[in-house]
């Protein structure tokens, strides 16, 4: 960490749509002190784990999703437990998730979300879920199809965004390969919604790291409204097509967004956010000089509260200043940090379910006591 790192000048980057660090603070904050080689390698090796970390987050929600249907989870217990849903960063109590998703997505839909590595533009990673009622029914990771030539640009799926410079129209190319690729198998759920799911791993990775269900609700509205809101080249998040629900929150302000689901998805509670063990034991292995300045420092420095996180200030005409610096400024208060909750490092990333809610007053008190559950899922 004492190295002198030459390579990270955010003026000097010229990829495209390279904004998307500014709206993805633990990776521009990757980037600042690490340098842009090392957030290259980093990316190259989040795509080859994502699917061992997703896969984790998806056999739970499915065991979760089957206890629920069958009543093997106790009404008190769903109430105070959260868990994960898609796009596998935003989380909600259980015993609300399934009407959530019903009210965001419909009753029956067909999921397809593809990250794109956005240093690179190359298309490497995506999986299909099925939602029945809400219910995480069947899912499957997307592998060889990167690698096949679509029929109508005549080049392997993976350069598509680099060829078109487009979310919408990769998502059309992409939606169709796959439609032509599913037509001689299964009619089941033919009926269902399809929709395709576009995000950066910029924003991706962010959203992994971050621990605040809030400030993720807050990067969910930012990725949507890159493009209409921030004036980015392109969105940093995309679902095509898109749901009424869903257009009508991120047409909203910003403070809206995370308040109405911040209300449907966790009671209008703050939730940290579980990190699974197995990513954390890949950082501390393969990435060691992220873990101690962007996991242990969210929690020396504090994690806003939910009345923070709505009521940040963001200067969109400079998201840096000339120091480079991000400039997003958060309310004075206490924040939840390791000492007033009184936890040991051990203990950092299970996740926890707070009564810290909206109206939590500044001068309030944080401790051990605001904890109303630990871990995610049963």
């Amino acid at each position: 960490m004492n190295k002198v790192v030459q390579d990270n000048q955010y003026s000097d980057l010229i990829y495209f749509n390279k904004e998307n660090l500014l709206i993805s603070p633990h990776v521009y904050k990757i980037f600042k002190l690490l340098g842009f080689n090392y957030l290259e390698e980093l990316f190259l090796d989040l795509s080859s784990n994502l699917r061992n970390f997703l896969q984790i987050r998806l056999d739970r929600m499915f065991y979760n999703s089957k206890q629920l249907l069958e009543k093997k989870i106790e009404p008190d217990m769903a109430k105070i437990k959260m868990d994960f849903f898609h796009p596998l960063f935003l989380s909600c109590k259980m015993d609300l998730k399934n009407g959530l998703i019903n009210l965001l997505y419909g009753n029956s839909i067909n999921f397809t979300t593809i990250l794109v590595n956005d240093l690179s533009m190359d298309l490497k990673f995506g999986y299909e879920t099925h939602l029945e009622q809400g219910i995480l029914t069947e899912f499957n990771f997307l592998t060889d199809i990167f690698k096949e030539k679509d029929r109508t640009i005549k080049i392997p799926l993976k350069e598509a965004y680099n060829l078109t410079k487009s979310v919408i129209k990769t998502s059309r190319i992409i939606q169709r390969f796959l439609k032509e690729k599913k037509e001689k198998e299964t009619l089941e759920y033919t009926s269902s919604f399809n929709s395709l799911f576009f995000i950066n791993l910029s924003n991706y990775l962010n959203n992994l790291l971050e621990l605040s269900n809030y400030e993720n609700l807050g990067f969910f509205w930012d990725g949507f409204n890159t493009k209409t809101y921030y004036k980015f080249p392109e969105p940093s998040i995309i679902s095509y097509p898109n749901f009424p629900f869903v257009k009508s929150l991120i047409m909203s302000s910003r403070y809206s967004e995370i308040r109405t689901l911040g209300k449907l998805s966790a009671g209008r509670n703050l939730a940290l956010h579980q990190i699974e063990d197995e990513m954390i034991a890949w950082i501390k292995k393969d990435f060691p000089e992220i873990y101690e300045p962007i996991l242990l420092k969210m929690w020396e420095q504090g994690i806003p509260t939910p009345k923070m996180s709505m009521e940040s200030s963001i200067n969109v005409s400079a998201l840096i200043n000339n120091k480079e610096e991000l400039t997003r400024e958060f309310p004075k208060g206490s924040h939840v940090n390791k000492k007033n909750l009184n936890l040991m490092e051990s203990d950092y990333f299970i996740g926890y379910y707070t009564d810290i809610s909206e109206e939590f007053e500044k001068k309030q008190k944080i401790s051990p006591k605001n904890i109303i559950s630990k871990g995610f899922g049963k």
